[in-house]
């Protein structure tokens, strides 16, 4: 029964901390000190222990009537007089309410030992120095000094002129923590961390913080965020709760100038404008995420962009994304600065595109029929690929601007008009390559005088389209003398480029433009000359892939459908471009195959796949999401 008890309390006051950073030998000492030791010390009365001599406090001669007191306190007092200097040699814990611990003289320790107290008092006017103290439900009495390098508190209000000292780490447990008289101090580059506990100054008391402090708040569910989340001195806040499915909700505007760490857990901008500025850096695990709202607003403002993304959470069951925004404002100091976006990213309002890129790659970029593009320019544009896109609602005979561009190219741009009497829904995306099958096949920009891009344009619709389509492009990108008054606008429709006739090809300042009117079908639209697009034989072989389950937990599947035999490699990469996984390249029959590909032990977060030919051209390529 010892046992059980002595547990329970470790498990309430020690390990609701939920701190990564407890290190395994303090866990030891917890449990051989408190729990194994306690069945030896343990008694069967409440008394009073009066220290009569400095020593260590396991050490009879130390105490009056050689009457040791136990490890556990159970409605214990125990009085160390001025004078007098105790060493915790052993780590002491309460086990239930009812206790007194009186220090006029020293406490301290020459090896890591804790003072775990709770639901008791703590009086005197002495010193404690010991390497780790909880204190929590405690009524408090205690005038002395403590200085110690980690300490707890939870449920407390400090009611005397007590002078604490904190050179590490300081974790707020649970409820309220009120100094109203004495200070509390906290060493520079220490770590604050609330697990539910929220720090208050009162009328008499001092908090002094340092001039930089890291923040960590953790818990379990969802809880408003800490008000340290906004104290200007913090230097670095990491968000590590102990579900990907808890939660911090803002409770205002939040500003990060320097780094963000989210570890586990959402954070919740609960309608409030999260901003990164000046050097800010954002660090994320795959359990880590942002949800947005269609009342929030985030602004990247920093020198280098979030080059490693900004990670929305997604629903385990519905995969639905909270990945909604009121505005979304790019403004970096460096124009070449990339935001990743991997999931995607819904514009209620205003996508402000001022400097610096966005990177969507297979995803898409909405903006919903409330919502506008402003900006947009050879400094900041949004990277896309044929497998994603910007999609825009465009009222009858309304014309938007789509401000699309590449890696290789850089600013690539589409005017749409919708011609049709009601109002549609379309989408844009442009990559680096004229793939002779319009989204696969090999590259077949050089073999002809052409425009060394393409354009993908889809619509929610498929019947009463009409569009006018506006293509921008660069002189770098043309290829093999391209004559532009002898270009046209080319769709990859039905397994064939069209050849239907287009406006003459214009200046419009650093790009050149061409038109194409009254467009019916969509699909890939590439510049080119008027002459057939050459495309060998071998890449007329068919291949259509599925990709089951998608999302997936565990391993996916890749269906492979080839109506000749071909030889084809496999490789799987993360959002960075880095390999995963590859598979050599190999002869496969026609018919159809059946790939494992074995993401169970990948991270959380998107993946692409690329089915490349024996030329080492790219075939087919889609996106994977591993949960």
């Amino acid at each position: 029964m010892l046992f059980s008890t002595s547990f329970i309390i470790i498990n309430k006051y020690i390990y609701t901390t939920q701190q990564k950073d407890m290190t395994a030998t303090l866990k030891q000492l917890l449990l051989s000190n408190l729990l194994l030791t306690a069945i030896l010390c343990h008694k069967a009365a409440a008394t009073i222990y009066t220290a009569s001599n400095s020593g260590n406090y396991t050490n009879a001669t130390t105490w009056t009537g050689g009457n040791i007191p136990p490890i556990e306190l159970d409605k214990d007092t125990i009085i160390i007089p001025q004078g007098i200097t105790i060493l915790l040699d052993t780590s002491i814990a309460t086990i239930r309410a009812g206790n007194l611990l009186e220090v006029n003289g020293t406490l301290n320790n020459s090896v890591s030992r804790g003072l775990y107290f709770g639901q008791g008092t703590l009086s005197g006017s002495g010193i404690i120095m010991v390497d780790t103290v909880l204190i929590v439900s405690t009524a408090w009495n205690f005038n002395g000094q403590i200085t110690t390098p980690n300490l707890s508190l939870g449920d407390l209000n400090i009611n005397s002129a007590a002078s604490i000292n904190v050179s590490q780490n300081l974790r707020l447990l649970r409820d309220s923590i009120k100094v109203n008289q004495g200070s509390l101090t906290i060493a520079g580059n220490s770590t604050i961390s609330s697990s539910g506990g929220i720090l208050h100054q009162g009328t008499s008391g001092t908090v002094n913080y340092p001039s930089r402090f890291n923040f960590v708040q953790n818990n379990y569910g969802v809880y408003d965020a800490n008000p340290l989340l906004y104290h200007p001195n913090v230097q670095q806040i990491t968000i590590v709760l102990l579900s990907k499915d808890s939660g911090i909700k803002l409770t205002k505007d939040l500003t990060i100038d320097k780094v963000l760490y989210l570890n586990a857990g959402r954070l919740m901008l609960n309608g409030h404008h999260l901003s990164f500025v000046d050097t800010a850096q954002l660090a994320t695990q795959p359990d880590g995420s942002i949800s947005g709202d269609t009342n929030s607003s985030i602004t990247i403002a920093t020198h280098n962009g979030l080059s490693n993304g900004i990670p929305f959470y997604q629903e385990k069951i519905s995969n639905i994304l909270d990945n909604h925004v009121k505005n979304f404002t790019i403004n970096t100091t460096n124009k070449l600065a990339r935001l990743y976006l991997p999931l995607g990213l819904v514009v209620h309002n205003e996508l402000n595109l001022q400097r610096g890129r966005l990177d969507i790659n297979f995803a898409t970029l909405e903006i919903r029929p409330t919502g506008n593009i402003s900006g947009g320019s050879d400094s900041s544009f949004i990277l896309t690929s044929l497998g994603g896109g910007v999609t825009q609602t465009l009222a009858p005979n309304d014309s938007l601007f789509f401000p699309v561009g590449t890696k290789k190219f850089g600013y690539t741009p589409a005017v749409l008009k919708n011609n049709a009497a009601t109002a549609h829904t379309f989408a844009i995306g442009v990559d680096s390559t004229l793939l002779s099958q319009g989204t696969h096949g090999i590259n077949v920009a050089h073999q002809f005088a052409s425009v060394e891009s393409s354009w993908l344009v889809t619509s929610t619709d498929t019947t009463n389209i009409t569009i006018d389509l506006t293509l921008y492009w660069t002189p770098s990108m043309e290829t093999n003398n391209l004559n532009r008054k002898d270009v046209f606008m080319s769709c990859y429709n039905q397994n064939l480029w069209d050849k239907q006739g287009s406006s003459n090809a214009n200046s419009n300042g650093n790009h050149i433009t061409l038109t194409r009117k009254q467009i019916k079908k969509l699909g890939v639209f590439a510049v080119r000359e008027f002459t057939y697009i050459y495309i060998p034989r071998a890449t007329l072989n068919k291949l259509t892939t599925t990709l089951y389950p998608n999302p997936t937990t565990g391993d996916a599947m890749l269906g492979l459908s080839l109506d000749k035999t071909q030889r084809i490699a496999i490789a799987l990469t993360d959002a960075t471009g880095r390999v995963v996984y590859q598979k050599e390249a190999r002869q496969y029959n026609s018919g159809q195959h059946n790939i494992t590909l074995p993401t169970s032990s990948l991270a959380t977060g998107v993946y692409l796949y690329y089915i490349t030919n024996s030329n080492g051209n790219v075939q087919s390529k889609g996106r994977l999401v591993k949960e």
